[in-house]
């Protein structure tokens, strides 16, 4: 995919973690995503699904802050 792709992608995935109207499941993927193609930009935002009552979402939450630290620490970031 090419950057303007990942963006799109990113920002979808952005949204949909922030949109209870979808399941949390889902949102916990968009979550993985965003650690996929994110930047240290997202770990604030992804540190306040700690916070959450879903334990789903917790529980991706985790996944996608250690992702995505260790993209970055590997130097794999966007941010």
């Amino acid at each position: 995919m090419g950057l303007k792709q990942d963006a799109d992608i990113l920002a979808f995935a952005r949204q949909t973690a922030a949109d209870d109207g979808w399941a949390d499941p889902v949102r916990g993927q968009a979550l993985l995503l965003i650690a996929k193609l994110g930047g240290t930009e997202d770990l604030d935002a992804l540190y306040g699904y700690l916070e959450s009552a879903s334990p789903v979402l917790q529980a991706r939450a985790m996944q996608a802050i250690a992702a995505l630290q260790s993209r970055l620490a590997a130097g794999g970031g966007n941010g």
